[in-house]
């Protein structure tokens, strides 16, 4: 049996991955979405690597990390990890790589930044994340979205994806990461796919998530 660990990114939670876990498990694929906010730092690989260990023995674990969720996972020794995914996630390294903005030019405003927390204004979640998504969608999400805190990027010596089998998606409706980032970051892991979808098909297309997921636990069995 494999398992898939599912990190969501800034300012979501476990709830992002719902429509995904179900369809994981009808695969036998056991699932774990670790809460990056419960222990106060959503950049620290240590919730990541307890859902890693809680999945030990039943196969190979798919790792995937979605946006801000990608320094997170790139944290990881790789240690029980047969891929990793960056779902239009940030690729972190040792030193600066990207030159420029890795964010749309209108994604300053679409959130508001207030007492070194972030929040998307409501208004603007479908420019921001959503753009293919259902009104109830939105909804929902902007009910369970909450204040992500601003702080630096750690830094990562020797980033997870240099030792293990790494996936970047390319989200081609994104209004979040620019194309341009998007298009760097997968040619810098080296392998990618490409979905016709906005910031977060987990919530859009969540067929798309399990499918890849599916075949890259597949490969590594």
């Amino acid at each position: 049996m494999a398992g898939a660990v599912l990190v969501h990114g800034a300012n979501h939670g476990p709830w992002s991955w719902e429509r995904v876990v179900p369809l994981l498990e009808d695969q036998g694929i056991a699932a774990e979405t670790p809460d990056m906010y419960a222990d106060g730092d959503p950049t620290s690989p240590v919730p990541v690597q307890r859902a890693i260990d809680r999945l030990a023995g039943n196969g190979p674990v798919v790792v995937v990390g979605h946006s801000f969720g990608g320094l997170a996972i790139s944290g990881l020794d790789g240690d029980g990890v047969a891929d990793l995914v960056y779902l239009a996630a940030v690729v972190p390294d040792s030193e600066q790589w990207f030159e420029g903005t890795p964010t749309t030019p209108w994604f300053p405003d679409c959130v508001v930044i207030e007492d070194g927390q972030m929040r998307p204004k409501p208004e603007r979640l479908r420019d921001l994340w959503y753009g293919d998504c259902t009104d109830d969608d939105v909804a929902w999400a902007s009910a369970n979205l909450r204040a992500h805190t601003i702080a630096p990027p750690p830094t990562i010596d020797r980033p997870a994806w240099k030792e293990v089998r790494s996936t970047y998606v390319i989200c081609e409706k994104d209004g979040s990461a620019t194309q341009t980032y998007q298009e760097a970051a997968a040619e810098r892991l080296g392998r990618s796919v490409r979905w016709p979808t906005g910031h977060c098909p987990m919530i859009s297309r969540p067929d798309l998530v399990v499918d890849l997921v599916a075949s890259l636990a597949a490969s590594g069995s």
